[in-house]
């Protein structure tokens, strides 16, 4: 016997469950899931009275059910493989097959590379040294001139 319980839960994945394994129509699985009827087995297993009693459906509609349910070789349907979402896939291997004729054209347009410049055959010349402290003494002393001028114009003004 099936359970006519009216629980407060959303109905929708057992109504689309039910219309998947019998092949019915949306309006034929609501009826029979409102009438208790949760799977093709429930329906299958009900006593015709009962089950002509309880469903919402005219009585073609509800032979046809009882006839899909019953018929030999029906069976529930499996879960298949969970399917690939376009987040998951990578296109990067696509993107540079679509891409290929369009860069083997340029490279057969533009023609050959150019050769690389010859290595230097002299080394680069080290940088210069012991100008270091030269350069801090100069510094030292314009700093040192600056400082003595902005007194002067200080005092001045």
């Amino acid at each position: 016997m099936a359970d006519a319980s009216d629980k407060v839960g959303s109905l929708e994945p057992v109504i689309l469950r039910l219309q998947l394994e019998l092949e019915v129509r949306r309006r034929t699985a609501e009826a029979c899931v409102k009438a208790g009827y949760r799977s093709a087995a429930e329906v299958a297993a009900a006593d015709d009275g009962e089950f002509h009693a309880r469903v919402a459906l005219s009585e073609i509609e509800r032979a046809e059910v009882l006839s899909k349910a019953r018929a030999p070789g029906s069976k529930r349907l499996e879960a298949g493989d969970r399917p690939v979402l376009a987040s998951e896939r990578k296109p990067g291997g696509k993107v540079l097959a679509a891409a290929k004729p369009m860069a083997d054209r340029i490279v057969r347009l533009a023609g050959e590379a150019e050769p690389a410049p010859p290595a230097r055959v002299v080394p680069k010349a080290d940088p210069p040294r012991g100008e270091a402290d030269a350069r801090r003494r100069r510094k030292q002393e314009a700093d040192a001139v600056e400082a003595e001028l902005d007194r002067h114009l200080r005092d001045a003004g």
